[in-house]
């Protein structure tokens, strides 16, 4: 584990670090804020806060996985408190996030989906939300995260 300083929390799988660096939380999806043209989705705002209060002392420790950055630039790591909790595993484990399991980077993978299970049957936060519910495929009005129902008939690798 690696301890780093914390500069900004942009969101609830999003900060940046002292020396400049964004890093995005492996392993967790969580409400996006407003940007552009649309407004802050459910929850967006109690996931940052609760992220900013799991670092409220302004460090954490991270750890890197199989991948190191993404198409954006920013460095991919699982994030932990100073005590050495998993922060994403708490979000989810809270109902402010989904688990996402992204190849190769899948360390911890039982883990957020045993906290996203257990969130999920407790209906906490996104699993209580409607605005979450899953959409059928050829209703997909926009891109980038959403939870959608149907049948796959065929896939191709990219």
């Amino acid at each position: 584990m690696n301890r780093v300083s914390v500069r900004h929390i942009h969101d609830g799988d999003t900060l940046t670090l002292a020396d400049g660096n964004r890093v995005r939380i492996i392993g967790i999806n969580t409400p996006e804020l407003a940007y552009k043209d649309k407004p802050d989705q459910p929850l967006a705002v109690e996931a940052r806060d609760r992220l900013s209060s799991y670092l409220q002392s302004g460090h954490a420790l991270i750890v890197y996985d199989e991948e190191s950055h993404d198409k954006y630039g920013r460095i991919l790591a699982h994030v932990f408190d100073e005590q050495g909790n998993n922060v994403g595993e708490a979000l989810i484990r809270e109902g402010l996030g989904f688990a996402v399991s992204i190849p190769p980077s899948l360390r911890y993978r039982q883990c957020y989906r045993d906290a996203e299970r257990h969130a999920r049957h407790a209906e906490l936060g996104v699993w209580s939300n409607p605005y979450f519910n899953p959409i059928a495929a050829h209703k997909l009005k926009y891109s980038g995260f959403q939870r959608v129902q149907g049948c796959i008939q065929r896939t191709r690798k990219y």
